[in-house]
């Protein structure tokens, strides 16, 4: 049961600085009992800069997809012909 809390405590970031808060606090951040209870990875600020940095890649990425069914020339009327291979 311990161990379910613990990964419903992992799911969210913002959980997640609790339950470290909270473990600071009773001083088992560093405790070699406990090795699992150390610091999560995810909240150090290379990977937070990593995951910031992905999020704007895959923006850019989406933006700059083009719409096919705009025509930049307005004065032809261009025929799509989709071929089945």
């Amino acid at each position: 049961m311990f161990g379910a809390y613990q990964r419903w405590c992992r799911t969210t970031s913002t959980r997640v600085r609790f339950y470290e808060k909270m473990l600071d606090m009773c001083g088992l951040i560093e405790d070699p009992d406990s090795p699992k209870a150390g610091r999560h990875r995810e909240l150090e600020r290379a990977e937070i800069r990593k995951s910031e940095e992905a999020v704007v890649n895959t923006m850019a990425a989406i933006c700059s997809f083009s719409n096919p069914f705009i025509s930049t020339d307005k004065e032809h009327l261009y025929r799509y012909i989709y071929f089945n291979c």
